[in-house]
């Protein structure tokens, strides 16, 4: 079958696709096992919500933490290979507190009701011996994704296509793709989405204005569409990660290929000799300068991080705020190696939008670029020329980091959730009426019959633009 057909086309030619992954409760409160220990997954969202990129039914902004769905979790649950971790990680061994929580989880039920009404069915097994649930959450400008054991759901903005759903309709609570199935990484752009599948196929789709999707041109793409890394049909993609207008990906053999937007400053890693067309690459080409495999990408605003195998970082690109973190604002146009961190064991890189982090196998927070919004958490307002451990955290163990674009999270292994940096519009989840926090606040969860319990963990957390997204066990 010809690669570049569209998802869409080739889920028409085959007969039926499968659906309802898991089972899933539109902010239905009372559970499918009829016990009070029953342990589900709950999607919270909080901060502007004008594209319904909260998912909350409406466009209303949330100062805190909202509860929008609820669901039975798969069994052998996996934090999916992407939001910059090195691997697909058990969550037990991210928070080893979890075992007794997960262990309420399954039942031998087969469906649940919806919002509507209508009914996902679905067996699951309950040991150990089943395959890896992929888990994540994904947060673009204005839209939102949630991967659950193979399944995407989008929701938010619908313009030039960045749902993947067909049309450029906004979606006010999440809504299953299905054009796509046995998804195992999901990465929001600014404007433009992508997802690699378990076969290791690669979808891009959304705006293409700044070649980001890379299909050879500027088009919108308003369904998945395949995209391959090169001529090479046989070239599988483990992972991929969208940035404000670029996107990297990463083959199984642990080459790197980027494209999208290049205005001189080197984000897309390829030396200064690049000719780019209209200051883009809308093609992927191979970051051949990258000297060694690398297991996840993270993109910023204007540059680039990579983890390698071993844990150590390279990154590369814009560098007016520090973002490098080398102690100068001189770009660079190719991979190279952080001084300051050399050394140290990486497990897990994130970019925002003129900042950076990382999170060392050590449980330690480290952060530099831009600080005028208190993003690196450092209790001040200056940018970072060079990486510094976050102080406030040091007595505390992290397992989970993200960047937003002036916000940054993290994720305790005993599961609580800080936030610090811009909060205007309520995007950091704690409320109040400060413009922006720059040192790590916790973020509490709450419902009208209970608070969050204190044997819950949070699991995953994404940052947008201006809102937030989380995945607790309750």
């Amino acid at each position: 079958m010809r690669s570049w057909l569209h998802a869409s086309q080739r889920a028409s030619m085959r007969n039926g696709l499968h659906r309802g992954a898991f089972r899933w409760q539109w902010r239905s409160f009372s559970t499918s096992c009829g016990s009070e220990t029953k342990a589900m997954l709950e999607v919270w969202a909080w901060g502007k919500g004008d594209a319904g990129q909260l998912g909350a039914e409406d466009d209303r902004n949330h100062e805190t933490p909202h509860l929008i769905a609820r669901i039975d979790p798969p069994p052998n649950l996996h934090l999916a290979h992407m939001q910059g971790l090195s691997r697909h990680t058990p969550l037990s061994q991210l928070f080893p507190a979890l075992d007794s929580i997960l262990s309420y989880c399954h039942t031998d039920k087969d469906s649940v009701s919806q919002q509507d009404g209508s009914l996902l069915q679905h067996k699951t097994a309950t040991d150990s011996t089943s395959p890896p649930a992929s888990l994540g959450i994904s947060c673009g400008l204005f839209h939102s994704a949630l991967l659950v054991d193979g399944e995407l759901w989008t929701w938010g903005k619908g313009e030039a296509g960045r749902l993947g759903l067909g049309s450029e309709h906004p979606k006010y609570t999440p809504t299953s793709n299905p054009y796509l199935e046995d998804v195992q990484n999901v990465a929001l752009g600014g404007l433009h989405s992508a997802a690699t599948t378990k076969d290791g196929f690669l979808y891009t789709w959304g705006f293409g204005g700044f070649g980001a999707l890379g299909h050879g041109r500027y088009k919108a793409e308003f369904l998945p569409r395949r995209l391959l890394l090169s001529e090479d049909e046989d070239v599988r993609v483990t992972y991929v990660a969208g940035g404000g207008s670029h996107s990297a990906a990463i083959s199984s053999s642990g080459d790197l290929y980027t494209w999208g937007r290049d205005e001189g400053e080197g984000r897309l890693g390829h030396g200064e000799d690049l000719v780019t067309d209209e200051g883009a690459f809308n093609v992927p080409l191979q970051a051949i300068l990258m000297p060694e495999p690398v297991v996840s990408v993270s993109c910023g605003g204007f540059f680039t991080m990579a983890l390698a195998a071993e844990g150590k970082v390279w990154n590369w690109g814009g560098n007016a705020n520090y973002e490098l973190g080398r102690g100068d604002n001189r770009s660079r146009c190719k991979p190279s190696i952080i001084p300051e961190i050399e050394g140290m064991h990486v497990v897990q890189i994130a970019c925002g939008g003129y900042h950076s982090a990382i999170l060392t196998a050590e449980g330690r927070v480290l952060t530099w670029g831009r600080g005028g919004d208190g993003q690196l958490g450092h209790g001040s307002w200056d940018n970072g020329r060079t990486p510094k451990v976050v102080e406030a955290l040091a007595h505390l163990r992290v397992a989970y980091i993200a960047c937003g674009s002036f916000s940054t999270a993290v994720i305790t292994e005993t599961g609580e959730l800080y936030c610090w940096g811009k909060n205007k519009d309520h995007r950091l989840g704690f409320g109040g009426t400060m413009d922006s926090e720059n040192v790590p606040r916790q973020v509490f969860f709450s419902r009208e019959d209970r608070q969050l319990k204190k044997d819950a963990a949070v699991l995953a957390v994404a940052l947008g633009a201006r809102h937030g997204i989380a995945i607790a066990l309750s």
